[in-house]
Order: structure tokens, then C-alpha cells, then sequence
């Protein structure tokens, strides 16, 4: 990289050795000097501190790569055809803008000190999340939901109706295609030249793709927090937010509390630019691999859905079996995954498991997939081959389903769920397949031989290892121990940790 451009890189340390970040992260240094006017306009055009300006950019080149689809419109060669794209935005915003201000007056001006973001009706986060820290909420402190999603939703105004929440809710789900008005208006002014300058960029990558999602960004979350003010912000939807949002949602809101989803595996995107005040993670794990999130606190308190399954419970199951999604279209997001070797590994794992439970029929298995993938493969395939063993039940489970099947299990055996990392939370015994290096999807840290993970893929390694798990041995609970307090840093009131961080 040039000299006078040095102040624009960035040095991800855990993602040195990451095959997608060293993609992008070498296309963003050929391309700096295009890429380094449009972070200096937009800092200047929009008010952003030079490091927001900069990782805005990179979350969005990091998001065109993530997908076959986006990364084919990165790279299109079409100029004319997203030029015109780019000016129907403009007249597209300027008609919602319009609609915006038709409706504008009979939003409330609403002031809160807690505003929980949701965007699901059903299995809602609050049922999962923020229920544990409404309870110990102070009775005079104000609080409602945020309703609002980046995609367009049906329907768009009608009242959302939240699991386990009765009180206020503000809808903003129209959010994603009637914008501010007031923003609109401001980015159509600042924006009146940006074609011809985006145009001239264009030509060796699609520069417009990249700014025109950056600025639907800018009118998507201004609109969502439009006439709303608060305190405190809290989202368990950790993976929605980047640079532009937290931008937007400070000018209306003190302080943004996000609180770790999922784990934090080879993702890019589940694991950078996640910008907010103070986040809430699973463990120091999940801190070290968190990289470009700007002056954000991180503390670790563990998984909040793994708050009601913490008293242990009777066994019902010996061996809980997590369904793997080896017919989906990984590749996707995975580009160098070698799929047909990680099928073939699995119908290996399926008929090592089959012969262990086929000859251990004292034992009680259970076999989960999730919600809709009961009917499709590998579902259907695994249930006909043991059909005849009646100590194998077949089910399918979700969220606190889920966690209460694992709670009633002595060992998981998975390859890539993110259940098998929260599943040590519940002081449970994980088995991690990695037959012949075939499963870096998701990388799980499990590369290399260990008492929890498996590469051999012979039947005999497979016994031994199941069987070390469900003796009692001292080596084995010490060596789980240790990967709890590493991966699964379960607090005991993790709720008044985020509360006691914000009052």
C-alpha cells in the first residue's frame, strides 16, 4: 500500500490467517487509492470521526463478498445499468420521502430510558433475552419495544404483537422503504454530484453497488429511530448492527447496548465492525475475535438463553446428535468449502454412530434438527437407516427447546452447530467432528487433534472416544472446565451486570 494511503488499513490480528479477510482485505488495498476519496467525503459530507467513515466502507466490502450474488453485482462490469439504478434510487427516496412526510405528523415525539430492538413477533428476542433484564429493571424506569427490520416487512403498519411483551411498542418496520423525509432531502442535497464521480470509479469494480448500499443505510436507520428518543438501547440481534447504524441511532440514543447472539466463528461478519457503547459477550474468546468496532466496552457474561437451563436437570439421554445441514448451500457463504468431502465425512460419522448405537442398545440417543428440516436431507435419510433401533428418537427443536434437550443429555455430538459452544454452558460434554479436515465451515477452533475433537474417522476412534465420555473420568470434566471459562463465561446474574453497567 502507498505511503500517504498507510492511515487507511487496518490490521485485524485475529483474522491474520483467515482465508476470507485475506481476500478482501488484499482487494481493499488494490483498490485504496478509489476507495480512500470515499471515505474521506463521507466523512465530510455526513460528520463521521475518520474511523467510522473508514470501517462503514469495509463493512459494506465485506458484505459483497459474503455471498455469490452480492459478489457477482461487486464485480459487474454493467456501468450504464447501475448508473440508471442509482438515479431510480434517488427518485424512489424522494417518493418515500414524500409519503414519510404525509405520515410524519402523527408520529409521537417518544422519550424512554429503555428501548429494546426486536424484529421477530414469535420466539421474539424478548422471550430469549431481554425478559431477564425487564425483571430486574427499577419499576420507574420507562421502557418500550423498537420494532423495525432492514428488509420490507408485512405489515408494514399493523401493531406488532411481541411474545411475552403487553406493553408499548413502536413500530418501525415501514422503515425500509418510506424514509425521513427530513433525511432524504439532506442526502439528496449532499449527494446532487456523487453520479459522475461514482461513474469514473466504476469501471474496474462496481463502486455504485457499494455506495448505494451505504446510503439506503443511512435512510433505513435515521427513519428508525425517527421521533424516538432513549436512554439506553438494548439488542440481542447483535449481528444487524454496523458503523452506520450506530451513527444514526446516537444522535437519538445514549448509550447501545449489544448483547452476543451467537458465537463468534470464522464469520466476518458475525465478529467485525459490530459497533455500539458496551457489548455483552459469551466470553474473552468472543472479545479477542471481535476486530474493527471503534471505542465499543466489551464484557463477558456468557449466553443469556442459557439463563433458565442453568439448574441441572434429570438425564433422559445418554448421547444428543445434532442434525448437520450438509445439503444446504454452503458454498454460499463458504466459497472454499469442499462440500462433496464434508458430505462424504458425514455419512462416515452417520454409520459410525449407527454401529455404536446398534451395539450399545442400553443406551438412549436422541437425533434434533431444527424446525424444517425434518422433511429434507440429511433428516430423512439418517431416520430411515434406524428405523429398526428403538433407542434412537428423532425430533426437532429450537431455541429453549433446544437447550432443554441438551440439558437432559449427558454428551452432545456435532460438527458444526453453534449449540455445541453454548452446550458447555450447560456443563456438557461435546464431541467435535472434524473428519479429515473436512468441516471448515464456520471454523470452530477445532482443527487439530484434541480430547474434544475428532479427526480420525475410523470406527474404533469413534468408540473410544464416546465411551471415554460417558465414564466418569476426572481428566475429562477438567478438560471441559477449562473450555467453559474459555468459550462460555456464564455469569450468575448476567442481567444486572448490563444494568449496573448503564445506571
Amino acid at each position: 500500500m502507498p505511503e500517504e494511503y498507510k492511515k487507511y488499513d487496518v490490521d485485524f490480528k485475529s483474522l491474520r490467517n483467515n482465508e476470507y479477510w485475506i481476500e478482501i482485505h488484499t482487494f481493499y488495498k488494490e483498490n485504496i487509492e478509489k476507495i480512500a476519496p470515499l471515505i474521506d467525503r463521507i466523512q465530510e459530507k455526513y460528520g463521521m470521526d475518520f474511523e467510522t467513515a473508514r470501517d462503514s466502507i469495509l463493512y459494506e466490502i465485506v458484505n459483497a463478498h459474503a455471498g455469490t450474488d452480492h459478489r457477482k453485482k461487486l464485480f459487474s462490469k454493467k456501468r450504464y445499468s447501475w448508473s440508471l439504478k442509482y438515479i431510480l434510487f434517488f427518485i424512489f427516496s424522494l417518493f418515500s420521502g414524500f409519503i414519510n412526510l404525509l405520515i410524519s405528523p402523527f408520529l409521537k415525539n417518544r422519550n424512554f430510558d429503555i428501548l429494546y430492538e426486536e424484529m421477530w413477533e414469535e420466539n421474539s428476542w424478548f422471550s430469549r433475552f431481554y425478559k431477564y433484564i425487564d425483571i430486574e429493571l427499577p419499576k420507574d424506569k420507562t421502557r418500550a419495544i423498537l420494532f423495525d427490520h432492514p428488509a420490507p416487512a408485512k405489515p408494514f403498519f399493523k401493531k406488532p404483537r411481541i411474545s411475552m411483551w403487553n406493553d408499548e411498542v413502536i413500530n418501525r418496520r415501514y422503515g425500509a422503504f418510506i424514509f425521513d423525509w427530513k433525511e432524504v432531502l439532506r442526502v439528496l442535497w449532499k449527494e446532487k454530484f456523487s453520479f459522475f464521480r461514482l461513474w469514473k470509479f466504476s469501471k474496474d469494480f462496481n463502486f455504485t453497488y457499494i455506495y448505494f448500499r451505504f446510503l439506503r443505510k443511512i435512510l433505513l436507520y435515521k427513519t428508525q429511530v425517527q421521533k424516538v428518543k432513549a436512554k439506553n438501547l438494548i439488542m440481542a440481534g447483535d449481528y444487524y448492527w454496523n458503523p452506520v447504524k450506530y451513527f444514526q441511532f446516537k444522535k437519538s440514543i445514549s448509550n447501545i447496548i449489544l448483547i452476543q447472539h451467537n458465537i463468534k466463528a470464522s464469520g466476518i461478519r458475525q465478529r467485525a465492525f459490530l459497533y455500539a457503547d458496551y457489548y455483552f459477550t459469551h466470553s474473552e474468546d468472543s472479545n479477542y475475535k471481535m476486530e474493527g468496532v471503534g471505542k465499543t466496552k466489551l464484557i463477558s457474561v456468557g449466553s443469556f438463553q442459557l439463563i433458565p437451563f442453568l439448574q441441572k436437570k434429570e438425564i433422559e439421554y445418554d448421547i444428543l446428535f445434532i442434525n448437520q445441514t450438509v445439503y444446504d448451500k454452503l458454498k454460499e457463504g463458504t466459497p472454499l468449502l469442499d462440500q462433496e468431502k464434508l458430505q462424504k465425512e458425514h455419512n462416515i460419522l452417520i454409520e459410525n454412530f449407527y454401529k455404536y448405537i446398534y451395539k450399545n442398545k442400553d443406551l438412549k440417543a436422541i437425533y434434533i434438527a431444527k424446525p424444517g428440516y425434518t422433511n429434507r436431507e440429511p433428516f430423512l435419510s439418517v431416520e430411515e437407516k434406524f428405523k429398526d433401533l428403538e433407542n434412537v428418537k428423532f425430533t426437532s427443536a429450537y431455541g429453549s427447546n433446544m437447550f432443554d434437550l441438551v440439558q437432559k443429555s449427558k454428551i452432545i455430538i456435532n460438527m458444526y452447530s453453534s449449540v455445541g459452544r453454548e452446550a458447555y454452558g450447560l456443563d456438557k460434554k461435546v464431541l467435535w467432528i472434524n473428519y479429515n479436515h473436512s468441516c471448515t465451515i464456520f471454523n470452530q477452533n477445532v482443527d487439530f487433534e484434541d480430547l474434544h475433537i475428532l479427526l480420525d474417522n475410523s470406527y474404533d476412534a469413534f468408540k473410544s472416544r464416546i465411551d471415554l465420555f460417558l465414564s466418569n473420568s476426572d481428566e475429562v470434566d477438567q478438560h471441559f472446565e477449562k473450555l467453559k471459562k474459555k468459550y462460555m463465561n456464564i455469569q450468575e446474574n448476567s442481567a444486572n451486570i448490563i444494568l449496573d453497567s448503564i445506571f
